[in-house]
């Protein structure tokens, strides 16, 4: 809701949870939220301004978009796979004007064929896209 100011790390973790709205209202995704979850609709408002660490390690994400009022991307946050499969099935990714950094592995172990970095980005950590079975060349952006 609405009211929700405030969330602490890994509060959804390890669950079954598979569509998730993220209000505006909370600010920040703090580490781990959704850590484990067969997620498969994700929807993060505008007005969000940092997803934490491994917020959404094992989800089962085919899109994503990052609004524009996201300025960082923690290491891991959208980590796929499992100890049950290797790689994740996101391979559409929108990212928007905004966004200034991308943590380490943030992206890592997904099937992304193509990354739009916006001119808004300053920093890619290391071996953020690494593991993306639709990349051919070194690198996927």
């Amino acid at each position: 809701g609405n009211n929700l100011k405030k969330l602490g790390t890994s509060v959804f973790g390890v669950n079954e949870i598979t569509k998730v709205i993220i209000p505006e209202s909370i600010g920040e995704i703090p580490g781990g939220l959704f850590t484990m979850n067969p997620i498969t609709e994700l929807t993060i408002e505008d007005g969000i301004t940092k997803i934490g660490p491994s917020a959404f390690v094992g989800h089962q994400l085919t899109e994503l978009t990052i609004p524009s009022s996201v300025e960082s991307i923690g290491r891991m946050a959208f980590k796929s796979g499992n100890r049950y499969a290797k790689t994740g099935p996101l391979e559409t990714l929108n990212l928007n004007e905004g966004l200034k950094e991308i943590g380490a592995q943030a992206f890592i172990n997904n099937i992304l064929k193509d990354v739009k970095v916006p001119s808004s980005l300053e920093k890619i950590a290391d071996d953020s896209f690494k593991g993306n079975v639709g990349v051919e060349n070194k690198g996927v952006v």
